[in-house]
């Protein structure tokens, strides 16, 4: 998933992969990518291993790896975002690729 100013070939101001094991409704595995939110592509270990344990469909699961997963981001300010934005919709791209990954 990738935020940007439009939907065909533009830069990313934040952009998440989630590759996620779940079984009977806990997560068993899980790998999350961030692009545009530091100087090259990250890990989020802090929130996947946060998940890992966890029910994956639980709202205040998802709420807290929100918010921890902000605070792994390190962004620059510049034309596009400033870095409070990348940092919180880090977060907010988290929940969809969960609730889409959990949907299908």
């Amino acid at each position: 998933m990738k935020l940007g100013q439009r939907r065909a070939m533009t830069i990313s101001k934040v952009s998440i992969a989630v590759l996620i094991t779940i079984a009977e409704g806990i997560v068993e595995k899980i790998r999350i990518a961030l692009g545009a939110v530091a100087p090259t592509v990250i890990r989020s270990h802090e929130t996947e291993q946060f998940l890992i344990g966890k029910k994956a469909a639980d709202a205040n699961v998802i709420e807290e790896a929100m918010k921890i997963i902000s605070k792994e981001c390190h962004p620059i300010d510049d034309v596009r975002s400033p870095a409070w934005y990348r940092c919180q919709m880090t977060g907010i791209l988290l929940k969809r690729a969960l609730e889409t990954l959990l949907c299908s």
